[in-house]
Formats: structure tokens, sequence, C-alpha cells
């Protein structure tokens, strides 16, 4: 994902000091790509009209200009907060990669989202089933069934100090399957029409005992 601040894309939203918000074709581009860039980033749109007005009164527009503007930005269109999809807590579970490189679309990694309120249980009988059905041969997936537990890669909590987390569960060897808890997870077309997701990883505890 781009990590440019969305922030220094509002000045090429205006073709001039006093030109229309996203009026100009190229301004317009601009606009898209700003407005999306703060929204993946995590921006609610009252932060985008607070620096849009920043932006302006340095170049002292009048108040009735200002609010021209501010009107512009809210009934710009596309406008990507209209479509923004979003939980405060939800079950994430991907692909992940021991050493793997970091990669600019989050979303090739996602296998699925659950609502937080799913037990850790069930969400770790998921995982497990998922990891034997995409991974194993035909041969595997009937030996674990008869005995599943000589599933070499069962579904397990992380452990911290020998004390099982729930919050967090892995499945696999490389790749494996990560399923968490994460906060203020969106989903977003992005002005490509390609879907952008963004999560906030919660922090492992570092003890349990207490």
């Amino acid at each position: 994902m781009n990590k440019k601040d969305w922030k220094k894309l509002i000045p090429g939203c205006f073709a001039g000091m006093d030109a229309p918000f996203g009026i100009h074709p190229n301004d317009e581009k601009r606009a898209i790509k700003m407005l999306h860039l703060a929204l993946c980033q995590g921006a609610k749109m009252p932060a985008v009209i607070k620096e849009a007005e920043k932006h302006l009164k340095k170049y002292s527009s009048s108040k009735k200009f200002i609010d021209y503007q501010i009107d512009l930005i809210k009934s710009f269109k596309p406008n990507p907060f209209k479509s923004r999809i979003n939980k405060s807590r939800a079950w994430l579970i991907t692909w992940e990669k021991f050493r793997a490189e970091e990669e600019n679309d989050q979303s090739n990694k996602i296998v699925s989202i659950f609502d937080s309120r799913v037990s850790s249980d069930k969400i770790k009988d998921y995982a497990e089933n998922f990891f034997i059905s995409t991974q194993y041969s035909p041969f595997e997936k009937i030996t674990f069934a008869n005995k599943r537990k000589n599933n070499p890669y069962p579904a397990e909590y992380l452990r911290i100090n020998g004390i099982q987390w729930q919050g967090r569960i892995v499945c696999g060897h490389n790749p494996y399957l990560l399923a968490r808890l994460v906060k203020n997870l969106i989903v977003v077309n992005n002005e490509s029409g390609q879907e952008i997701i963004s999560w906030e990883e919660q922090p492992i505890p570092k003890d349990l005992s207490s």
C-alpha cells in the first residue's frame, strides 16, 4: 500500500489557489487518489475537510469560498467514503510465509473474515479444516479423516509462557494459516477499482498468568 501521507496530496486537488475542488480532469484524478489514500490510512471525511480548510486558509480564501469548496468535497463523486465497509473488531484469517517479502496488496492473503463474536474454538476448527481441504492430497485427507490425531499440522493456539492464548491461532508450515482478532478492519475499492483491505494488529500479551 502507498505509504505517502494523504494530507500532502490535498494541494494537488485544486488547480490553482482559488480553483474549485476536483473540477479539472487532472485535479479530479488527484482528488480520487487523495480520498482513497485517506480512507485506507484510517482518516474520516471530517479530517479531510479540516485539512482542506487549513490549506485554503493559507491563501486567505474568504469564508464564503471555503464553504463552497467544502460543499464540493462533500458532494464529490466518486466518494469512496460512501462505499467503505469496516468492522471495529473481527477474526481475520490469512496465508503467511516465513521471511516473506512485504506485499503491497494485502487482499491476496485473505482467507476469510469472521465476526469477533464467533468463538475461538470454531475459528480453530475452520482453520484446520481449510488447511486440510486446500493443502492435503486425497490420500492424506482420508487418512486424517480416519485418524485426526495423526494430522501433522493441527491448528493450535499461540502459547505464551506455556499458557494457551485464544486470540491467535496457527495452522500449517510454510505457508501457514494465521487466525487472529484484529481492530479497525476496512475494505474499500481504490481508484482502479481494486479492493484494498487494511487493519490493525492487536498486540500479543507478554504474560497471561495474572
